[in-house]
């Protein structure tokens, strides 16, 4: 935020005054502090400036903005920039694909091409950043063009120059910083290429040379301009050396484009995620190799095919719904889509669709793909075991909540009986008590095995809880097996078994609710029917059964 000025009196300041910055304490969650700001010298003397100090030493200091020095060639550099026709200009693809590029394979959100006009910096192409210029003051880029080859920040917190900036102690709240000096074909430092981040961190040796491979890419696009910018400022009476020196120039460039493409091609070929861009006729005219290996074909077999042609009629048309979505909204979209490999492996990719627009019109797409097979198996496996009875393997009781009303609504639609068999171990407890809770374990996996083994056409034999479990069977023919299939547990149960080298036998009371098509019984009601039929059982003696009479 501003300082107040109005009602505030301060000494004279000098036209050069700097900016200030006073922190106090804060609860703000990625802040260190609150952040005030003003011109002129620290406050003090007046009778606002002495309440302002007494609040600066309520926080206890209060700093001065360290500015970057000039560039010795400053005024050279200030008249070349504004030659090139570069400042507050619109967006354009060739710089705009550089920064994507470079937030997405380094893994930053603010990635920008930043120009350092006389009183400002003025970002020629942004990610993540709202904003289109700052003061130069404020601007670590301005240290990026005088420190050398490149400026890395670390942690801006820590960083003497950085500490009390405007940018780090307000929004967007910078911590990271890592920029590379753009220059002319003289070597003027015009600006940077950078990458931020809010939080500190590092770049690996790989990240830093993706970071120098995209600076020189920019770096040849102004020195594109640059060339067709003396061609056009060359007199008449030069105009034959001019045009020697031109086509030199171009066969330079082409050279420089040759080797750019290259060096972009080698860029995106070592990004795991595939990376590809076609045109709004939908054919492809960029891929990188991880493109190529998902489709199984040579680049030379892609470029300038139809999404069609290259993922077949079906796929291509769940593709082309996206893509006029995002034409609507002039906007990104995202999507996940299952990919069969040549290998005939089905992975799953995260996709992004980038409308390519330039002067308000879409001129192609940029296609980001990242496999998220694993993810997705894990969420799978999370979910599978959310619904697995631990001990047994049995399904638990939340996979009896899920499937028991689907199982349901299937005898509605196609008729028949479902029945619910809710059984009780008679004399568990005795078995936990006298050979102890590992053998009891036993126990229950035994009786799990047991059943599943019995009962190979159950819809679901589940464990429901201690020594209680659950069996949902249907026939679709429309006659009650319950009976039947008790009859058969009770007896399986009942079956002798060793434990801890004793022999052991147990049996089971055991319920049964039946459910028709069209009863308008609900999943709760039919469990609890079984429930209680068990309970009666029990009540009659154990090791037999009871058919609900509600369900009969």
């Amino acid at each position: 935020m501003r300082w107040p000025t109005k009602g505030w009196t301060t000494p004279s300041v000098p036209a050069a005054a700097k900016w200030w910055c006073a922190s106090w304490p804060s609860t703000a969650p990625q802040d260190n502090g609150r952040t005030a700001i003003w011109r002129g010298p620290p406050p003090g003397g007046t009778r606002r400036g002495r309440h302002a100090l007494s609040l600066s030493r309520r926080r206890q200091r209060v700093h001065a903005m360290q500015a970057a020095p000039l560039a010795p060639d400053e005024e050279q550099r200030l008249s070349l920039l504004q030659a090139l026709d570069l400042l507050d200009t619109p967006s354009e693809p060739a710089f705009d694909l550089i920064t994507r590029m470079t937030a997405n394979a380094i893994g930053v959100p603010i990635a920008l091409v930043s120009l350092i006009d006389r009183d400002r910096q003025w970002f020629k192409s942004k990610v993540g950043m709202d904003i289109s210029e700052t003061p130069r003051e404020y601007a670590f880029c301005a240290h990026c063009i005088v420190g050398g080859e490149r400026l890395l920040v670390p942690d801006a917190t820590q960083d003497e120059r950085f500490f009390d900036n405007p940018l780090v102690c307000g929004a967007p709240g910078v911590r990271f910083y890592a920029g590379i000096p753009l220059r002319s074909i003289d070597g003027l430092a015009l600006g940077s290429l950078c990458v931020l981040d809010t939080v500190p961190r590092q770049l690996s040796a790989n990240q830093l040379d993706l970071l120098s491979d995209a600076a020189q890419l920019a770096n040849h696009e102004i020195m594109r301009r640059e060339a067709t910018l003396r061609v056009r400022t060359t007199t008449e009476s030069s105009l034959a050396a001019g045009l020697a020196a031109l086509e030199k120039q171009v066969e330079q460039r082409t050279r420089e484009l040759s080797h750019a493409h290259a060096q972009l091609q080698t860029l995106t070929d070592h990004l795991p995620a595939m990376i590809g861009y076609f045109g709004p006729d939908l054919r492809y005219r960029f891929v990188n190799e991880a493109y190529r290996v998902a489709v199984g074909k040579p680049s030379r077999d892609i470029i300038g095919r139809s999404l069609a042609e290259t993922f077949g009629p079906e796929k291509a048309h769940d593709i082309e719904r996206h893509v006029k979505r995002a034409t609507r909204r002039h906007k990104r979209v995202s999507f996940e889509m299952p990919l069969v490999f040549p290998d005939g492996t089905t992975h799953y990719g995260a996709v992004t669709l980038i409308p390519d627009i330039v002067e308000d019109r879409i001129v192609g797409f940029h296609s980001i793909v990242h496999d998220i097979t694993e993810r997705r198996t894990r969420e799978q496996a999370t979910r599978l075991e959310a619904r697995r009875d631990t001990l047994t393997g049995l399904p638990n009781r939340r996979a009896v909540q899920e499937r028991l009303p689907r199982a349901m609504a299937s005898t509605d639609r196609r008729g028949g009986v479902l029945e619910v068999l809710f059984l009780d171990l008679d004399g568990f407890k005795q078995v936990n008590d006298t050979l102890g809770h590992d053998q009891g374990d036993q126990l229950l996996k035994e009786i799990a095995r047991r059943l599943k083994a019995g009962l190979p056409g159950a819809e679901l034999v589940a464990r429901l809880s201690g020594d209680e479990f659950v069996v949902i069977a249907r026939d679709d023919g429309g006659h009650a097996q319950g009976e039947t299939m008790a009859r058969q547990i009770l007896a399986d149960i009942a079956a002798p078994m060793r434990l801890a080298g004793q022999p052991v036998q147990i049996h089971a009371s055991l319920g049964i609710a039946i459910y028709r098509a069209g009863s308008g019984i609900n999943p709760a009601h039919l469990l609890r029917a079984a429930d209680m039929a068990m309970y009666e059982a029990k009540r009659a003696g154990r090791n037999q059964y009871r058919v609900s009479p509600e369900t009969r």
